[in-house]
């Protein structure tokens, strides 16, 4: 468990850090993608529409995947 954890916070960290901008949204299927580039997009000063566009997908990719494993442990 605690490596599926350490996955899931470094695959975005890293695809913000490393990858190009287009390139970077691939590694957005990791819900934890979404709210670290909302908070980086803040911390650099880009604008606040675009700080909520990520915060928004964010809440819609968290709600996908709890909406995914609900359906799943209900099967």
């Amino acid at each position: 468990m605690s490596k599926f954890v350490g996955f899931s916070i470094l695959v975005p960290v890293f695809g913000i850090a490393l990858l190009p901008e287009p390139v970077e949204y691939l590694t957005g299927i990791v819900p934890l993608y979404w709210p670290l580039k909302a908070l980086i997009s803040g911390i650099s000063g880009e604008s606040l529409v675009y700080v909520m566009i990520f915060l928004i997908i964010g809440v819609l990719t968290q709600g996908t995947v709890i909406g995914y494993l609900l359906r799943s442990i209900n099967a």
